[in-house]
């Protein structure tokens, strides 16, 4: 198997960052909501039983 170009991967790199980028100025909020949501998220987890992260 070909090692890939150092470009084509710089070039990838460059793509992942400037799409992060673009989903960061896209979706501006609060902490709070976003705080909010994630526990939101963690306790339909329990309820399902597929809250794997958890000890």
């Amino acid at each position: 198997m070909r090692e890939p170009r150092w470009w084509a991967e710089l070039s990838l790199i460059g793509v992942v960052y400037a799409a992060y980028t673009g989903g960061r100025l896209l979706v501006r909020g609060d902490e709070a909501s976003a705080v909010g949501h994630g526990l939101a998220v963690l306790r339909l987890e329990g309820l399902l039983g597929i809250d794997a992260e958890r000890p």
